[in-house]
C-alpha cells in the first residue's frame, strides 16, 4: 500500500495494490457477543474438537504474550537485561505503537482486497466497508477467498486465491 502510494506520488503506474485479509489502520469493529457464540457454535459444528483445540491454543498463546508483556515491563522499570524472546516482543510492540501513530493517505486507484471467509468476527458493516480499506482508497474491490486469515495461503485454498490473483494481473495487463 505505502510503496503503491509512493510510486503514484512521482507519477508512475502501479498495476494491481493486492492485500491479502488485511485490516486497515484503525477501530477494528466486530460483531456483539451472541453473533460471536453462534459463529463458534458453527464453527464447532462444522470442524469438531480441532477447533476446541485451536481456540485453546490460541488463549494460551494471547496469555503468554500477556505475560511476557508483564516480564518485560518489570525488566525495564528494575534495569535488567532483556532476553531475546522479549527484545523480540519489544521490537513487535514498537512496530505496532509507530503504525498505531501513522497518519494513512488516500491510494488515488483501486486497491485488490482478497478476503478470507472463515474464522470472520468482524460485523457486517466492517465486513462491507473492506475491512476499512474503503476510507483509504478511491475503489476497493473486494474477492472472497476460502479459508481464514492463514489458511488461504495454504492448500487447499491457495489455489483458489492464485486464481483471483492471476486474474487481477492479467486485467491490467490487457
Amino acid at each position: 500500500f505505502e510503496v503503491a502510494l509512493e510510486l503514484k506520488a512521482r507519477g508512475r503506474d502501479v498495476g494491481v495494490v493486492a492485500l491479502f485479509d488485511a485490516l486497515a489502520p484503525g477501530a477494528l469493529e466486530g460483531v456483539g457477543v451472541w453473533a460471536r457464540v453462534q459463529l463458534h457454535g458453527r464453527e464447532l459444528l462444522r470442524r469438531g474438537i480441532p477447533y476446541v483445540r485451536e481456540k485453546v491454543d490460541a488463549r494460551i498463546h494471547r496469555l503468554r504474550e500477556r505475560i511476557n508483556r508483564a516480564r518485560l515491563r518489570a525488566k525495564r522499570a528494575l534495569g535488567l537485561e532483556i532476553e531475546e524472546e522479549l527484545r523480540i516482543l519489544e521490537f513487535i510492540d514498537s512496530n505496532v505503537s509507530a503504525a498505531n501513530e501513522y497518519v494513512m493517505g488516500t491510494y488515488p486507484g483501486t486497491l485488490t482486497l482478497f478476503r478470507a471467509t472463515e474464522d470472520v468476527f468482524y460485523s457486517k458493516a466492517y465486513q462491507a466497508s473492506a475491512l476499512g480499506w474503503s476510507s483509504y482508497a478511491e475503489r476497493v474491490e473486494t474477492v472472497d477467498v476460502p479459508g481464514d486469515h492463514l489458511s488461504m495461503l495454504a492448500e487447499p485454498h491457495v489455489s483458489t486465491l492464485a486464481e483471483h490473483l492471476k486474474s487481477a494481473l492479467l486485467e491490467v495487463s490487457g
